[in-house]
């Protein structure tokens, strides 16, 4: 009965650390701001309002999609040829 209690108590904890891990992907409006170089935070709304990054926000605070600013980034990148 006890294994089968700290299996269960394993599994959960392994489904918890992964939903953290995604988590993890949301950033500070400085954070985006330091990743994608910018120095305003004027060019950053922007992208807000365009909906070309994603976003949540609660109240006055908004995290920011770190997968949506990279491939915002990697889709402007300019090639050499």
């Amino acid at each position: 009965m006890m294994t089968m209690m700290y299996k269960v108590i394993r599994l959960e904890k392994e489904a918890t650390m992964q939903g953290l891990e995604e988590e993890d992907d949301y950033i500070t409006t400085e954070e985006a701001l330091k990743l994608l170089n910018l120095k305003s935070k004027n060019r950053l709304y922007q992208l807000r309002r365009e909906n070309i990054i994603d976003f949540f926000q609660h109240g006055r605070r908004a995290i920011y999609s770190r997968k949506s600013i990279i491939a915002y980034i990697q889709a402007h990148k300019i090639s050499k040829k």
